[in-house]
């Protein structure tokens, strides 16, 4: 960005600059009261116009921001319409593991990978498709977030089968969602 006093240099140059041009030129086609209005408005104008010219760079600034986070609320609404959470229906054991039953759809193949999310939004592990049937997908635990919870989960399995308030989305768009998220605070963070 240009510093303040080279801004006001330029202004006063081309004050002068139009304040000469109006006296050389006798104003052949100015009545006098003219020339003088001119002479007198040339600094405002002047200075008016270089101080446009430096806020450019600060709306640039401020449009990139703006932009950015449109984008980022436009990738988070994306990724929810294509991979909405699922909530599982109850817990069992599969091989002594904790594993979710979630309610079977297009996106559920064996071997698909889903991230599990808490109420709070947290990431608490991974759960992969075992097995479809009658609908429901059964998803072990793969790799626990925090081991002490999925402890205590696979402890109450058997005299309750009833799931913490979790979510699963499905992982693949999930690194998509995070990478794009983190391209758009990038291009926000730039000046």
């Amino acid at each position: 960005m240009q510093s303040p006093f080279a801004l006001a240099a330029v202004s006063v140059l081309a004050s002068v600059l139009i304040a000469v041009l109006t006296v050389v030129t006798e104003g052949t086609s100015l009545p006098l009261w003219a020339r003088a209005l001119t002479i007198v408005l040339a600094l405002p104008i002047s200075v008016g116009v270089v101080w446009a010219l430096m806020l450019v760079p600060k709306l640039r600034a401020v449009g990139r921001r703006l932009a950015a986070t449109v984008g980022l609320r436009a990738v988070r609404s994306a990724f929810m319409h294509v991979n909405p959470a699922t909530k599982p229906v109850r817990v069992e054991a599969v091989d002594d593991t904790a594993a979710l039953i979630v309610p079977a759809d297009s996106r559920m193949g064996i071997g698909a990978a889903f991230v599990v999310y808490d109420a709070d939004d947290e990431e608490v592990g991974v759960v992969e498709v075992k097995r479809i049937e009658r609908g429901e997908a059964v998803c072990p635990v793969v790799s626990r977030g925090s081991n002490e919870m999925w402890n205590n989960l696979e402890a109450r399995m058997d005299k309750d089968d009833s799931p913490p308030d979790f979510r699963v989305r499905l992982q693949s768009s999930e690194e998509a969602r995070t990478s794009a998220v983190a391209a758009l605070q990038a291009w926000r963070a730039q000046r």
